[in-house]
């Protein structure tokens, strides 16, 4: 299973991930195929767009898992991405979300896993997987990463990747005496707990409790979409949202058998940081009326540009509007603002 994650190169050509490949592209031969398939119960599409566009990107996932290694080519690429940004700062503190407590006082280590993971393309650089590579005449490049949806699909990792993002890394760092062996230690962590969190999907996929459904386009368009098929009063003209994505010519269509209990009522609705780029006013009126009228419902939200440096101004500028105002008309409750809290980190 470790094989799955985000190492950029592997110590060996894996077959097993060719084959299961293949096994998708023969499952997709349609919709029908693909509910029909073992597969189906599990990962739906919410539309025909999305199912034949995921079904092209195995296609290319194939193809590049087949092709011959072209390393030269791939480490100029990651160089052209990843050179420019680590100039700019000598630490690199996004990973001290994933230290915890120990994010502080280690950041150097955190940072110095995110320069070896780009420069080594193995989690934190650690010497197993590198020593590996090494007998293995560096490895092959892994496919699921080699291609994007950039023009010519071309490897287009974010410059900012690093696999510890997501795990618990804190029980690595809390010898603090012993900082020469934390990046082996953390390492080893990332791969136990996603080698735990495979284990624990597929004992819920057998057991059927769990259901993952797939869109590919703008995801605005999305949450209007599901807000007329779940008969709510529109909040914007219909015509500015029938399409997957901006300049697209293809109208979103969503599967007919949703039934529309699937398609609002959220009890969670992470939105990670796309308020930078869309909007908070944009983004509020999409997602806050597919959210569960429970007390528990929550909308998560995230951003790297900060409208204000004063806390208490901050959603004032965010909103261009009173907070309390806003709160009252969308029905919502910001916990951070409410509890005089701050949720900022790096």
């Amino acid at each position: 299973m470790e094989h799955v994650l985000p190492h950029v190169r592997y110590e060996r050509c894996v077959v097993s991930q060719i084959e299961h490949l293949e096994m998708l592209l023969k499952a997709s031969g349609s919709i029908n195929d693909w509910t029909a398939s073992p597969f189906g119960g599990v990962l739906r599409f919410l539309g025909a767009s999305s199912f034949f566009e995921m079904r092209t990107y195995w296609g290319l996932y194939l193809d590049a898992a087949r092709r011959r290694d072209q390393i030269a080519q791939i480490r100029e690429e990651i160089a052209a991405i990843h050179e420019p940004h680590s100039a700019e700062a000598t630490y690199h503190l996004s990973g001290m979300r994933s230290g915890g407590l120990h994010g502080i006082t280690h950041y150097a280590v955190l940072g110095s896993t995110f320069r070896a993971y780009w420069k080594t393309g193995v989690v934190a650089g650690n010497q197993q997987d590198v020593s590996v590579l090494q007998r293995e005449k560096r490895g092959h490049t892994n496919p699921l990463l080699l291609v994007s949806s950039a023009p010519r699909n071309d490897f287009a990792m974010h410059y900012g990747t690093d696999p510890i993002f997501g795990y618990n890394v804190a029980a690595a760092l809390d010898d603090s005496s012993d900082v020469s062996n934390a990046s082996e230690r953390l390492a080893k962590i990332v791969k136990a707990q996603f080698h735990d969190w495979c284990v624990a999907f597929v004992q819920h996929a057998r057991a059927q409790t769990v259901q993952i459904s797939f869109h590919c386009g703008d995801a605005l368009a999305l949450c209007h979409t599901l807000q007329r098929r779940a008969a709510i009063p529109p909040k914007v003209p219909e015509h500015l949202y029938s399409y997957t994505r901006p300049w697209s010519a293809v109208p979103i269509s969503l599967d007919s058998r949703l039934d529309s209990y699937s398609l609002k009522d959220f009890h969670v609705i992470d939105t990670s940081n796309i308020s930078d780029h869309i909007g908070i006013l944009n983004l509020l009126p999409a997602t806050v009326p597919l959210l569960s009228s429970a007390n528990n419902a929550v909308l998560y939200t995230e951003t790297l540009l900060p409208e204000s440096l004063d806390p208490d101004k901050y959603c004032d500028e965010l909103l261009r509007a009173d907070t309390k105002a806003i709160c009252i008309f969308m029905n919502l409750s910001p916990v951070g603002y409410l509890l005089g809290m701050s949720t900022e980190h790096f």
